[in-house]
């Protein structure tokens, strides 16, 4: 497993500027995850369209990623499994991922540490402005 995964980050594969379309169950798997993961912030966008203002942000922000992410990671499996040169070099992929993940815990850190900070001094500003009137 070890030398797998030494192998899929070696400069050798990811800079391999052709590897041919993907062979394993993977290709399926993460197209699969891709769509539903642009059907799910569809939905999730429709549902919290009647939340507060903070649920619809961050709906909105899960949907942009969804969607922008989405469609660049569908780009470059089409890419790799047509077999364009250079562009479907494994290293391409890599760096979708890695923004990806960063973009998802930029939403969750909004989600779980921003939002929960922000309703406290909104819930103590309307206390303050109960309490004067």
């Amino acid at each position: 497993m070890a030398d797998t995964i030494l192998h899929l980050l070696s400069p050798a594969y990811l800079f391999n500027r052709s590897l041919g379309p993907f062979r394993s169950d993977l290709a399926y798997i993460v197209l699969g995850l891709i769509i539903a993961g642009m059907l799910f912030s569809l939905i999730y966008r429709r549902i919290c369209k009647k939340g507060d203002l903070f649920a619809k942000k961050v709906a909105h922000q899960v949907f942009n990623l969804a969607l922008i992410m989405g469609f660049f990671g569908l780009l470059l499996l089409f890419v790799r499994q047509e077999g364009a040169t250079y562009i479907s070099a494994p290293i391409f992929l890599l760096i979708w991922a890695i923004i990806t993940a960063l973009w998802l815990i930029k939403i969750a850190r909004y989600r779980f540490v921003v939002v929960p900070k922000r309703r406290e001094q909104l819930s103590a500003e309307a206390q303050k402005k109960k309490y004067l009137s």
